[in-house]
């Protein structure tokens, strides 16, 4: 009986603090907002499990994308014959900035002696030519994180953009995932050893390319520079940067 009691309070205290969060809340906004939500998600659905007859559209042209129906993974596109068309992503196409779906654009822009990428919620510095002494960059919600690789020698970058392949038989919605990618690399800066940065659409990730057995180092060192950063190291021995609220950035 005391079991069932300490559950049934558990879902209660839940339920309270639920109600609770509902009532701070304007109703009418809240109300719209769910609303608009539910229609967006229906529309969506709608567009991606019914197609139209290809019979009926293989010559309707794509007029242009409906941007207020984009979200975080999905464009929408008016055509020509009235019907609309979706393209839904695994990877993010979008992200969100002033409560507007953004584009993003991870190409790399060579500014100076930085490559940067171009439209995206967090910022990317790589340098155009890396050695132990070159930071490479991350800004993000205004934390920066820099870092450089030890013991490397001089190496060029070489860039390569809109890495992503696609066949959406729809060319601008080709282009737009294709842009969310990219990457660079610096070839030989150690014994047979490349060093390859790829930018994605939520995070940057670096590979270690070591194309010979014997040329493989027992470890490679970084030094950080955490600019109001702590650092944590976790029990599977991975990394994290936390704020001053103790989350994760």
């Amino acid at each position: 009986m005391k079991k069932k009691t300490k559950k049934l309070c558990k879902v209660l205290s839940v339920f309270l603090a639920f109600l609770i969060v509902v009532q701070i809340l304007p109703l009418q906004v809240l109300a719209e907002n769910i609303t608009d939500a539910i229609a967006h998600k229906e529309f969506i659905e709608d567009v991606l499990n019914n197609p139209t007859s290809e019979d009926n559209t293989s010559d309707a042209e794509i007029l242009y994308e409906v941007e207020e129906k984009r979200d975080e993974y999905t464009k929408v596109y008016k055509k020509s014959d009235g019907t609309y068309t979706a393209v839904k992503t695994k990877e993010p196409l979008h992200y969100l900035n002033d409560g507007t779906w953004e584009e993003i654009n991870n190409s790399m822009s060579l500014n100076g002696n930085l490559y940067t990428n171009l439209d995206n919620l967090f910022n990317v510095e790589l340098p155009k030519n890396i050695d132990s002494n070159e930071n490479l960059t991350v800004e993000k919600d205004g934390y920066e994180l820099s870092f450089s690789v030890n013991n490397i020698e001089e190496s060029s970058a070489v860039v390569e953009n809109d890495i992503v392949v696609s066949d959406t038989n729809i060319s601008v919605a080709d282009e737009a995932i294709a842009q969310t990618q990219s990457s660079i690399t610096y070839n030989n800066v150690a014994d047979d050893t490349d060093l390859q940065y790829i930018v994605t659409p939520n995070s940057i990730k670096e590979n270690i390319i070591v194309s010979s057995q014997d040329s493989v180092k027992d470890t490679y060192t970084f030094t950080f520079e955490t600019n109001g950063l702590d650092v944590e190291k976790l029990y599977d021995g991975s990394v994290v940067f936390k704020d001053e609220n103790n989350e994760i950035k």
